[in-house]
């Protein structure tokens, strides 16, 4: 059941690559992407505590990093990448409210003459299972979307612990505390391909972050 608020990103523009034909592999194009998020804000409007809320900004960001990281060929996997972002539970050391339902929105104004070729996907909490796995050390792995080229990850590295990452991965810090290559980063922080060897979880809760990979992670 959809929930009684919702949170909304009305229109942004993205510009990535994205698509199965050749030239648009070879030049980025504008994506419009539209969210909305439901949720029930009525414990945030009455404590003014933002912890029982979602960040907008966070979601936006997070958003174009999967976007923009991903090179995706559809538009199909770029939206259920985001729904199971958006969908999934909050993170240990994420200070935010579940969100019980989403529409996402896609559009390609650029590419045909005349028409806008666009998506609109609508999905809810219980439809976000996620494959998780764990990996080496201490970090586990919730699967958002895999195809033969790219995958997108929640990364969870445990309190204390490390995690090697791979030149093919892109890095956006969720929530935690934590060091790339013992240099510390925030929340918020986006890191390029091959711009940090190892992720470490300073703080007692794990580090969460938003790794896409192209190609996909083996395993």
């Amino acid at each position: 059941m959809s929930a009684p608020d919702r949170i909304t990103l009305d229109r942004f523009t993205v510009p990535c690559i994205l698509g199965i034909l050749e030239s648009e592999q070879r030049a980025p194009q504008r994506v419009e992407v539209q969210i909305s998020m439901g949720l029930d804000v009525e414990a945030c409007g009455d404590s003014g505590n933002l912890e029982l809320t979602v960040d907008y900004a966070a979601v936006q960001q997070q958003v174009i990093t999967l976007l923009q990281a991903g090179q995706w060929r559809l538009l199909e996997s770029m939206a259920m990448a985001i729904a199971r972002l958006l969908l999934a539970p909050p993170a240990p050391s994420e200070r935010r409210a579940q969100i019980h339902d989403v529409e996402i929105s896609l559009a390609k104004p650029d590419i045909l003459d005349g028409a806008v070729p666009a998506l609109t996907v609508r999905r809810e909490e219980d439809w976000c299972d996620l494959d998780t796995g764990m990996r080496p050390p201490k970090t586990w792995f919730d699967v958002l979307c895999q195809t033969p080229i790219t995958g997108a990850y929640r990364a969870h590295v445990e309190g204390g612990s490390s995690y090697s990452v791979p030149p093919t991965a892109f890095v956006h810090v969720i929530a935690g505390s934590g060091s790339a290559d013992g240099t510390p980063v925030m929340p918020g922080q986006r890191l390029a391909m091959g711009q940090c060897r190892e992720l470490t979880a300073t703080g007692e809760q794990p580090l969460t972050v938003l790794l896409v990979s192209r190609p996909p992670l083996e395993g």
